[in-house]
């Protein structure tokens, strides 16, 4: 905790399937777009334009490796905001804001971070998230992805906790 009670989190994450059978399409590829990896650009959130105008190269976020990066700064809304007892305060929402970061390539077509021509893809953002009674984690994200010339801030939902 740089200053109680904002955490500041941080994820770096590589996967990847390497060896002669890497490249193999009955593999299905890896995909960073999901809303636990690089928010704001979930495949839900296309529309068919941008689909199929070209305005977006889907080669950025499909692959059989990939590389990610999160940062994101927390908080405790209702304990910072004097609500109730504890850290917490009367429920548990945690707040923040996030920067994402994220790459995916294959042998053949290679992201500019290894002298490739796919260029990464990011979005920033602000977020709640709660725990349901220990059974569920509900989030609420505000995001802008940076790479997508079609789509502005848009609201993004998610069911998993933070990294």
């Amino acid at each position: 905790m740089p200053v109680r009670p904002f955490t500041l989190a941080f994820r770096a994450l590589h996967y990847g399937r390497y060896g002669a059978g890497a490249d193999d399409e009955r593999l299905w590829p890896i995909y960073i777009g999901y809303w636990d990896l690089v928010r704001g650009y979930d495949y839900n959130s296309f529309s068919y334009e941008e689909l199929t105008s070209g305005g977006f190269d889907f080669n950025r976020i499909y692959g059989n490796k990939m590389f990610l990066a999160n940062l994101e700064l927390r908080f405790p809304l209702f304990g910072v905001l004097g609500l109730g007892k504890g850290f917490y305060g009367v429920w548990p929402l945690e707040a923040y804001a996030f920067y994402d970061f994220g790459t995916a390539w294959t042998n053949a077509n290679k992201t500019s971070l290894l002298g490739g021509s796919l260029k990464p893809v990011t979005s920033a953002g602000v977020g709640l998230r709660t725990n349901v009674f220990g059974f569920l984690v509900l989030g609420v994200n505000y995001v802008y992805p940076f790479d997508r010339p079609n789509k502005r801030w848009h609201w993004q939902f998610s069911f998993s906790p933070g990294f």
